[in-house]
């Protein structure tokens, strides 16, 4: 498997994740707003299972590493009066 090939695979597999979370939360959102409307605004999301943090910054290759040429200098201080 090519490492373009790799990479899509990554993508593919967190936009279905993100999707099932999504569908999850919003399944729980609309329970909470039957059951106990007063209090459905306080609750927090929890994606559980579907959450893609564990796959954030996997694809850092090459391609998405800054040249060192193209960052710009640091500029001086100028708290001096």
């Amino acid at each position: 498997m090519s490492r373009q090939d790799e990479k899509r695979q990554l993508r593919e597999t967190k936009r279905e994740l993100k999707r099932a979370g999504r569908k999850k939360a919003r399944a729980r959102a609309r329970h909470l707003l039957e059951t106990a409307p007063e209090d459905a605004h306080l609750a927090e999301d929890d994606y559980g299972r579907y959450t893609t943090a564990h796959l954030n910054g996997m694809d850092r290759d090459a391609t998405r590493r800054p040249r060192p040429d193209d960052r710009e200098p640091p500029q001086p201080d100028r708290s001096d009066p």
